[in-house]
């Protein structure tokens, strides 16, 4: 079987690399954007929530490959870095002159420069980071705990409540330019026991106090009416401040239940994910006839680390509760509104397991002795769970699953299993006869 990875450049693999990363880059750069939301954001510049850094780290995510692929198939790195730089320069005029609904700036060429910079090192330094000797394995392996840590901190960290200290302005059924209508009628409408209405607030504390603490209550009683569009959240309930940061929002998105509030990583300019409960509401065939629409029931409880969905209505009662855990860093990068779901535990363990086999893999790599590995493999068992211990006691989270445990010393225990087979397979090479293949495993 034909090598994928090599230490040396291959022009064949190189060259697939980096054209499917230019295709990649072409398709998601030049599709055409909604023009009322790039007027909304100049609009509200420099106070909207807009997710600057998120956007910047995607850029560098999103040229690497190209870079790695054009310095695998042997071009220059010189040549490889103009060659992103020029691209990306082609793609901002492409945004400014001729492509609508897209916003270019300096930024982003920056950005994708970086990328391409960062794709075209990684090709270079290959082999020392898959094959490293041991001492420099065992650097590696600090680095990417110190980042693991760091990572789940940021996930800790981000998740928590940050209202602003402007003054708060309650909105009921808004209509605003960003959202699309609640097609329903609001009855009722409380947070935390007290009417909203719409209008400034006049105790801002009795919101925002609890909400820094991590706590809050939000009670609506809803006529539904016609379902919304499902990629978009109609506003039921809103609270934002004078600048026009959005501090909490309750609304509809088709059949779904829908509840976002700002996080500490908006603060940083990272995405703001929302938590949704599918089945809420109920379809459209269902209000059709002559019967009045029964009122339907929505609450949401957010309570140091658990955030508790729940519709009622005379036909059913719809929850979900939602942990809160330090493994949700994943969701402030992804480049499309984000909302809780079902899915959303299952990519958080897949998360916590992937960015721990690297560490399993270097530590694997990191002591020629094997009672010095087992060691090592012993003190990184200890200290994995005890981080995923310590986070909850520091911030207020939900304490971590058993499910969460399994994931992380999973991800160990395959970057470990990992490094044994490429090492069996090296000693393997290292006694063969020079012109002789290895046989496959």
């Amino acid at each position: 079987m034909a090598r994928i990875v090599a230490f040396e450049p291959q022009p064949k693999w190189g060259s697939i690399i980096a054209a499917l990363s230019i295709a990649f880059i072409c398709l998601v750069t030049l599709a055409p954007g909604a023009p009322d939301a790039i007027a909304e954001a100049r609009n509200c510049q420099p106070w909207c929530d807009d997710p600057l850094v998120a956007d910047f780290i995607r850029n560098i995510v999103l040229f690497a490959p190209m870079g790695f692929g054009l310095r695998l198939a042997g071009v220059r790195p010189r040549w490889a870095i103009l060659a992103g730089a020029l691209l990306s320069a082609t793609v901002e005029l492409l945004q400014i002159r001729v492509i609508v609904g897209r916003d270019a700036s300096v930024l982003d060429w920056i950005s994708n420069t970086l990328g391409t910079i960062a794709g075209v090192g990684i090709a270079d330094q290959l082999r020392a980071i898959l094959l490293p000797l041991p001492r420099n394995a065992l650097r590696l392996t600090i680095g990417a705990f110190t980042a693991w840590v760091g990572i789940l901190i940021l996930g800790a960290w981000g998740s928590q409540p940050a209202p602003t200290e402007f003054p708060f302005w309650g909105q009921r059924t808004p209509r605003l330019r960003q959202y699309p209508p609640f097609r329903g009628e609001l009855l009722t409408g409380r947070i935390n026991g007290v009417e909203l209405p719409s209008a400034r607030l006049s105790n801002d504390e009795g919101i925002r106090a609890p909400l820094r603490e991590g706590r809050l209550q939000v009670d609506a009683v809803v006529l539904p009416g016609q379902p919304s569009p499902p990629t978009e959240i109609a506003p039921i309930l809103r609270v934002a401040d004078g600048t026009l940061r959005e501090i909490l929002l309750l609304g509809r998105s088709n059949k779904e239940l829908v509840f976002r509030y700002r996080l500490r990583a908006t603060r940083l300019r990272l995405e703001n994910p929302a938590f949704a409960l599918a089945g809420a509401f109920p379809p459209a065939r269902d209000m059709d006839g002559q019967e009045p629409e029964s009122p339907e029931s929505l609450s949401v409880v957010l309570d140091r680390g658990r955030l508790t969905l729940t519709a009622h209505n005379q036909a059913r009662t719809q929850q979900r509760l939602f942990a809160l855990t330090a493994a949700s860093a994943w969701s402030f990068f992804l480049p499309w509104d984000y909302w809780y779901g079902p899915n959303a535990a299952l990519l958080s363990l897949l998360w916590l397991g992937a960015l721990l086999a690297p560490v399993g893999y270097w530590g694997g790599r990191s002591a020629g002795e094997s009672r010095i590995r087992w060691t090592a493999l012993a003190i990184a068992i200890m200290m994995v769970p005890a981080t995923l211990v310590v986070l909850p006691q520091a911030f207020p989270l939900a304490p971590a699953k058993a499910s969460e445990f399994i994931a992380a010393i999973g991800g160990l225990a395959l970057g470990w299993i990992l490094a044994a087979l490429v090492e069996r397979r090296q000693r393997r090479r290292a006694v063969m006869p020079r012109g002789v293949a290895p046989p496959n495993d």
